[in-house]
């Protein structure tokens, strides 16, 4: 019971918590310093929870309810961290005129982004073999359980790898592009099709939409 309504209940307020300290200290941050921070954050997050997984924090005498809220609220937070410099930066290269259509590509690329990650994890679970059914004594089952926690910790840290090429190092505050410039203005797409004859408002909203896509920033609740 807790599970299904108590516990939404909190991450939701520790949401707006999230939101206010995005607000009153983090808005000013460079956007590379922002999405490493909150990538991190979320990594140790989900670290610490590999000890419910490996019981070892009943071995130091501390209950599941401890985990299970901490780790919730914490993911809840440093997720607004993640989402919000993303909703900063398209809002920054989104063309004139295409505001609906910037947003609905956001929202499609996150639930592509979810359904994608699901399926993996589903196939990773199989791969180990934690296959639970509701039967009695199926401790065995959960054995490797801990390396789909320290899969689902670690990989999204690789997408850093890309921050210096998908990501503008610059301020949160600071307009990334001149009044009538085009946003894929310097693209990659642009270098090696040899630049564009004449201004695409399609390509501007496809340019932004990878942007939002590289950085990952959509809100996640809950770990794996």
């Amino acid at each position: 019971m807790f599970f299904a309504s108590g516990l939404g209940v909190c991450v939701s307020a520790l949401n707006l918590v999230g939101m206010y300290l995005y607000n009153r200290y983090m808005q000013h941050w460079r956007y590379h310093g922002m999405f490493i921070f909150a990538n991190t954050l979320l990594c140790l997050i989900h670290l610490a929870s590999l000890m419910v997984y490996t019981r070892s924090n009943v071995a130091l005498g501390l209950p599941d309810e401890f985990f299970v809220l901490g780790a919730w609220g914490a993911v809840g937070v440093a997720s607004m961290w993640m989402w919000l410099p993303g909703v900063v930066l398209l809002s920054h290269l989104c063309p004139s005129g295409v505001e609906a259509t910037m947003y609905a590509l956001l929202a499609g690329c996150h639930n592509l982004g979810l359904s994608v990650a699901s399926y993996l994890g589903a196939c990773l679970l199989e791969t180990l073999e934690v296959a639970p059914r509701g039967a009695p004594a199926e401790q065995k089952e959960f054995e490797n359980l801990w390396v789909a926690g320290l899969v689902s910790a670690v990989l999204p840290m690789l997408t850093m790898l890309l921050l210096p090429w998908m990501i503008p190092d610059a301020r949160q505050t600071e307009s990334l592009l001149k009044p009538g410039s085009s946003a894929i203005a310097g693209s990659p797409w642009q270098r090696w099709t040899g630049g564009l004859e004449e201004d695409d408002p399609g390509g501007d909203v496809a340019s932004a939409a990878g942007v939002a896509a590289a950085a990952g920033a959509a809100p996640h609740y809950g770990s794996a």
